[in-house]
């Protein structure tokens, strides 16, 4: 983490989907390395992408300095997220979740886009330094992604 207030450090980190069939590469495999990871690097804002509502419940009970935004769905266990965490020395002065479609504030996707996409962004504020930070996950292939990014709103 930086020491000076007109600076910051962030890192971003898919987590893959944890209900995913991995094998060896599975979650349950995965966890204790991600966890000695963040162990090690303490950063302000961490961006995470794919992440499950048991995995957000892992984050949050290991990163004990940060807080989060981001919004997940708790009554489907498939769903997946972004979240931001960030640390406690930051105040998170306003928050938004939307989806990258037409439809904004409905689970929805543009046309090709394999599934339903999402942005978490939050407006941060650090003695007098003020921030915005998106965090958003997008498609596979270019030309979606070229759209997707055409759909970004962060306001």
């Amino acid at each position: 983490m930086k020491t000076d207030p007109a600076s910051f450090s962030m890192m971003t980190m898919n987590l893959r989907f944890g209900l995913a069939k991995d094998g060896n590469n599975r979650w349950e495999r995965r966890r204790d390395v991600v966890k000695d990871f963040l162990k090690q690097k303490k950063t302000d804002f961490i961006g995470f992408q794919e992440v499950n509502h048991f995995q957000a419940d892992f984050l949050t009970g290991i990163l004990k300095e940060y807080r989060h935004i981001g919004w997940y769905n708790r009554s489907h266990p498939w769903w997946q997220s972004n979240m931001i965490f960030f640390h406690k020395d930051w105040t998170c002065l306003g928050h938004r979740h939307h989806f990258i479609s037409r439809f904004p504030d409905f689970p929805s996707k543009i046309a090709g886009s394999r599934w339903p996409r999402q942005c978490v962004a939050g407006w941060f504020e650090k003695q007098g330094t003020n921030l915005l930070m998106a965090n958003t996950h997008f498609d596979f292939t270019e030309a979606v992604q070229a759209k997707s990014a055409v759909w970004q709103r962060i306001s």
